[in-house]
């Protein structure tokens, strides 16, 4: 649940954002989701179910937007 009553929520491999009027956005992540965390005022931070991929989505009025993260293996 993000400021002004939006939620950010799974459904399948699809990542949706209902804002506070119910309207609804969806992004095709192609992913099954582990969880989701805060990251800034319009990101939210994803991590591919199991301890998978992790992605960075940002919540903008133009749109939905998702990004893999890189990582650094040592």
């Amino acid at each position: 649940l993000l400021p002004g009553g939006t939620v950010v929520y799974a459904d399948g491999s699809d990542i949706v954002v209902r804002d506070g009027t119910g309207a609804e956005r969806r992004v095709a992540a192609g992913i099954q989701v582990g969880y989701f965390e805060q990251m800034g005022k319009d990101w939210i931070a994803l991590r591919e179910a199991d301890g998978g991929r992790l992605f960075a989505l940002r919540i903008r009025w133009q749109g939905l937007d998702l990004y893999q993260v890189p990582e650094v293996t040592q």
